[in-house]
């Protein structure tokens, strides 16, 4: 599509610039991933610090988890698409609620009008994601 509309001399060009977007889009998202994960371990075995080590062992998970979902929708792109949308968009609401639920306790406390906006956002996402499961299961169509 950039081809046809700058010309076939643009080619190599956005081809080098697609790999090299989703290149670092795999690398921040090991990474980000990784560390997220092994820092909620290191919260949850209640330890002061976290190693090279763990950070290392979550990397070549993630890695492998990342290899194999992608090995088994290499057929079918769109499903692995519409894998993804689901997952992102049932999970959401369960990340909204936990990061509501840290913006609820410590110095830094939510109250007032930044509170009820937090309720109603997450309502939002809790009904849109059970609309989308009622949509999704065929009771509306």
């Amino acid at each position: 599509m950039y081809a046809f509309a700058i010309g076939d001399w643009s080619k190599l060009l956005i081809a080098v610039i697609a790999f090299l977007c989703m290149f670092g889009t795999t690398l921040t998202v090991i990474d980000g991933y990784s560390r997220a994960n092994n820092e909620a371990l290191r919260l949850l075995m209640k330890k002061d610090q976290s190693s090279a080590r763990n950070l290392n062992i979550w990397m070549t998970v993630t890695s492998l988890v990342g290899i194999v979902i992608i090995a088994g929708f290499m057929s079918d792109v769109a499903t692995l698409l519409y894998f993804a949308m689901i997952c992102s968009f049932v999970s959401t609401p369960f990340f909204a609620l936990l990061n509501f639920s840290l913006v609820r306790s410590g110095a830094h406390k939510v109250t007032g009008g930044l509170f009820w906006l937090g309720v109603f956002g997450f309502l939002y996402l809790a009904g849109f994601t059970i609309l989308f499961i009622v949509y999704e299961a065929g009771l509306l169509k």
